[in-house]
């Protein structure tokens, strides 16, 4: 998360349309940017079964990183949409598009849902209770989880796909709520079943990176973070850690 958090402050300055897949190891559990850390991860739960925590700085709903691939798209403003009303939900479309052609590519047939991100009241904390707009299902259940957040000079999105749905994706949620519903607290995520885990994990990667670069129209190169870019990657993680930032709220 401090890797997306260092590029996107760097993008005004690169001036790149900046594309990365990852995993987690351990797993690890992330909460949106705008979530009250107590009232969506049990602690003792994630402790015991090792698993990792962080706040997102994009926004979105809690949810288990586990058998899993990660992008994210980092861009200067006006990069993938026009800059003004509607830039972040066509930004949305526009990774959305990308995301289900690479999907069809490899043979499933999924449903972009297209509209309004707060058209529908999800406001729970996790993640895979519902589909929201421009989020991507198949028969009715999410196979990619998306959140963004923007800045004066740039626009992240990041985004999960799950090669094998984690059977424990709401383990982490408190259960210290007398009142509260299981039923409330499934998931719904889609496995895209034995066919999508013959995909390599850097297959996947190529694939969604093809289709980033067509639908987006930019060119692509590889490149490293450096030196530099390393130091202040450490610097953002010490400084989180000192302020609580993952904790706050």
């Amino acid at each position: 998360m401090a890797v997306d958090s260092h590029l996107l402050s760097q993008v005004a300055k690169s001036g790149s349309v900046m594309f990365r897949t990852y995993a987690m190891w351990p797993p690890a559990v992330t909460i949106g940017r705008h979530q009250r850390w107590m009232r969506v991860v049990d602690e003792s739960v994630c402790q015991r079964a090792g698993w990792d925590w962080c706040r997102r700085p994009s926004g979105g709903g809690a949810l288990l990183h586990k058998d899993e691939i990660n992008y994210a798209v980092i861009a200067p403003r006006g990069a993938i949409a026009e800059v003004g009303e509607g830039e972040f939900r066509a930004v949305f479309d526009a990774i959305g598009r990308a995301l289900t052609s690479a999907l069809c590519q490899m043979g499933f047939n999924p449903e972009l849902h297209i509209g309004d991100r707060g058209a529908v009241s999800s406001q729970h904390g996790l993640c895979g209770r519902s589909i929201t707009g421009n989020e991507i299902a198949l028969n009715g259940l999410k196979i990619v989880a998306a959140a963004q957040m923007i800045t004066p000079a740039g626009i992240l999105q990041h985004g999960t796909i799950y090669i094998k749905s984690p059977e424990e994706s709401d383990l982490f949620w408190p259960a210290a709520d007398p009142g509260a519903d299981s039923k409330l607290n499934r998931q719904r995520w889609a496995d895209l079943g034995p066919r999508f885990r013959e995909w390599s994990w850097e297959a996947i990667s190529i694939a969604l990176e093809g289709e980033f670069r067509r639908h987006l129209s930019v060119a692509c190169q590889s490149a490293e973070l450096t030196t530099d870019d390393w130091t202040a990657i450490d610097s953002i993680v010490a400084d989180r850690i000192a302020s609580g930032w993952d904790k706050i709220r």
